[in-house]
């Protein structure tokens, strides 16, 4: 269901995705897992009659931090209130010092947003290339991280920093 909301966003768009669910399933897979081990809150849809999954939204909650990581709904099923009812479980207004959702530009996925009282902070773009050993330049390294509390408090600081004066305001 998460391949087929993703190809026909790309299709949308103008910007379909090359490969298949399998291929790109082993690039995302382990982010999946800790997703979903670390999920505060995690609702799925599925249609009365035969329960086809439908939708799913997926939140996490870290010192304060209280994002909403997924909002998928299948093709076909958009547009029809699903999407407003997953993030009425999923993302409660009520819940999070701070609040934050890296989103899509889709207009309809936009607009769902902001019906939910969030707002747009900053810009949203899509990168893509193959990374070189020297793509960082200037003295600056990249690192991978692995998912151990060390390297999750440093990301926790970097949110808090970046998205803590949004909060206040």
């Amino acid at each position: 269901m998460l391949w087929m909301s993703a190809t026909d966003l790309g299709r949308r768009h103008g910007t379909p995705l090359e490969g298949s669910a399998d291929d790109w399933w082993a690039g995302i897979e382990a982010v999946h897992q800790f997703l979903a081990g670390h999920a505060a809150e995690w609702w799925v849809a599925e249609a009365p009659d035969d329960e086809t999954l439908l939708g799913y939204a997926r939140s996490i909650e870290r010192g304060g931090l209280f994002e909403l990581t997924e909002l998928f709904v299948r093709p076909g099923s958009q547009s029809q209130g699903l999407g407003r009812q997953l993030i009425e479980r999923t993302f409660p207004a009520a819940r999070g010092e701070v609040r934050s959702i890296i989103a899509t530009t889709d207009v309809r996925a936009t607009a769902r947003y902001y019906a939910a009282g969030t707002t747009a902070r900053f810009p949203y773009f899509t990168l893509t290339g193959t990374p070189r050993a020297d793509a960082a330049g200037g003295g600056v390294t990249v690192e991978a991280i692995e998912t151990d509390p060390a390297a999750l408090s440093v990301v926790t600081d970097i949110e808090r920093a970046v998205l803590g004066s949004v909060a206040r305001h």
